[in-house]
């Protein structure tokens, strides 16, 4: 609803912003019936974010997050909390997420892009070329942008780190099948994160100690080894 509105009118626009605390004052209705949805703390955060309140959206998106790590939205509150990090200067947290997030959801092309977009802004280019060479292999990305962006990180590479990118994405389908294979089998298992990082991260996104206590969190099995392909480099 949130951004269907700031679609249509502007987000400085009063009728804008009077939606947007309707569609806020409706979301809050709803967890006095269900308080444990973690759709409802997504749209309440969205709605926060697009009221210029990234401390609020982000308490909220955290809590949805925390609520529900395998989220249907294919990553869409960790790309949203990841914006609310960046607006916070806290980036490095969002990266974390959004690294999550590729392991959970590895086709979303987005995520890769976000990725992308990210570990440039963060002078990490081998993991920038890395990330935008998978997105632009998935598609449903803003492919001149991520070419752009591809371009420059590749320039900032010495050749070894180039030759070390080439040997990385070779193969990007077959890395692609393993990682949502480890994926399906960690969400089978209930694993919430690959990363325990992750859930320090969550929580210090403000959702448990703002907004209720935390959700429920039974002890998984370990989590499945990590697909080489997909990690950083060191």
């Amino acid at each position: 609803a949130a951004e269907a509105i700031a679609r249509t009118r502007g987000k400085d626009d009063p009728s804008c912003t009077a939606n947007l605390l309707m569609s806020l004052a409706a979301f809050h209705r709803a967890l006095l019936e269900d308080p444990d949805h973690p759709g409802h703390y997504f749209n309440l955060g969205l709605n926060w974010a697009y009221l210029q309140q990234p401390v609020i959206a982000l308490a909220y998106l955290a809590r949805s997050i925390d609520l529900d790590p395998w989220e249907p939205d294919a990553g869409g509150g960790y790309r949203q909390a990841m914006i609310a990090f960046e607006k916070l200067d806290r980036r490095a947290e969002g990266v974390v997420l959004l690294r999550e997030a590729a392991r959970k959801f590895p086709r979303s092309g987005k995520l890769w892009e976000d990725l992308a977009i990210n570990h440039a802004a963060e002078g990490s280019f081998a993991e920038a070329a890395y990330a935008a060479e998978v997105a632009l292999f998935l598609g449903e990305v803003r492919v001149d942008e991520v070419r752009r962006l591809l371009d420059h990180a590749v320039k900032q590479l010495s050749e070894d780190g180039r030759k070390r990118l080439r040997e990385r994405t070779y193969g990007i389908a077959a890395q692609l099948e393993r990682a949502a294979l480890d994926a399906a089998a960690a969400r089978e298992r209930k694993v919430r994160y690959f990363d325990p990082a992750v859930e320090t991260v969550v929580r210090s996104g403000g959702g448990n100690q703002t907004l209720g206590a935390p959700a429920p969190s039974a002890e998984p099995e370990a989590p499945p080894k990590p697909v080489t392909d997909f990690a950083p480099e060191s």
